[in-house]
C-alpha cells in the first residue's frame, strides 16, 4: 500500500516541483528549441529542473516567512518555548527538499550526459 505522509504544507512539494519543471519545459518550448544533440538535451535539463529546484526553494522561503510560530510560556518555570508547524513531505522538513530536488536533477543529468556518451 502507497501511503503519502505529510505535516503542515508539506503536501506542496511535489505540486510545486511539477509545476516548476513544467514551467521550465514551457520556457524550453516558448525558445523554440530542439532537443537531441547532447548540448540541447544538458540546457533543456538545467533549464527544466532548474526551475523546479528554484520552484522548491520559494515554497521552502515562503512558508518559513508565514510561520511565525507559538509562544508558549512555562508558568512554573517562566521559560519560553517557541513552537512553528514544521512543515514535511514523507518526514523530510520542506528546507530540504530542494537539495534533493537538486541532487536528483544532477543525477538526471548525469544520466543524460551518460546517454549520449555511451558506445
Amino acid at each position: 500500500m502507497f501511503l503519502l505522509v505529510w505535516r503542515g504544507w508539506g503536501i506542496l512539494v511535489l505540486p510545486v516541483a511539477l509545476m516548476g519543471t513544467l514551467f521550465g519545459e514551457w520556457l524550453w518550448g516558448l525558445l523554440g528549441m530542439q532537443r537531441g544533440a547532447l548540448v540541447d538535451d544538458v540546457l533543456w535539463c538545467v533549464m527544466s529542473f532548474g526551475c523546479a529546484v528554484l520552484s522548491c526553494c520559494w515554497l521552502h522561503r515562503t512558508l518559513e516567512r508565514h510561520d511565525k510560530g507559538t509562544l508558549v510560556i512555562d508558568e512554573a518555570t517562566g521559560s519560553q518555548l517557541l513552537m512553528k508547524r514544521g512543515d514535511s513531505f514523507f518526514g523530510i522538513s520542506v528546507r530540504w527538499w530542494t537539495r534533493i530536488v537538486a541532487a536528483l536533477s544532477i543525477l538526471m543529468l548525469i544520466s543524460i550526459v551518460y546517454r549520449h556518451i555511451k558506445p
